[in-house]
């Protein structure tokens, strides 16, 4: 299975105090899309340190290709850069190593987003 971890924290300056909501706008669509995509196994979504981190579990990464270059998640993407900041990780497990083993992968490994 393939294993995706991202945490992004909303850019809160006095100038754009809106990203908070552009940032759920969007993050909700694509939350509940990857529920509903073929192949998924499950979808967590759940803030931590100030990180809003979602943990998606896939059947395999051609699962989780097809998902992420569409619908709800492809227009988040093109508006996360410029709202957020945070990191991001995919790797294959043979089973799921649960909310705590993926969060410190993701810490230690992530590329920034």
């Amino acid at each position: 299975m393939y294993i995706s971890v991202t945490g992004l924290k909303i850019k809160r300056t006095w100038l754009f105090p809106w990203h908070f909501f552009v940032f759920w706008r969007h993050a909700a669509p694509a939350y509940n899309q990857a529920q509903n995509a073929d192949g998924n196994i499950k979808a967590l979504a759940f803030s931590k340190n100030g990180y809003h981190h979602t943990i998606t579990v896939w059947k395999d990464q051609d699962a989780m290709r097809a998902f992420i270059y569409e619908g709800a998640h492809m227009k988040a993407i093109g508006i996360f850069g410029k709202i957020a900041t945070g990191k991001t990780i995919g790797f294959e497990a043979e089973k799921y190593p649960g909310r705590a083993k993926a969060l410190e992968i993701w810490q230690q490994e992530g590329r920034e987003y």
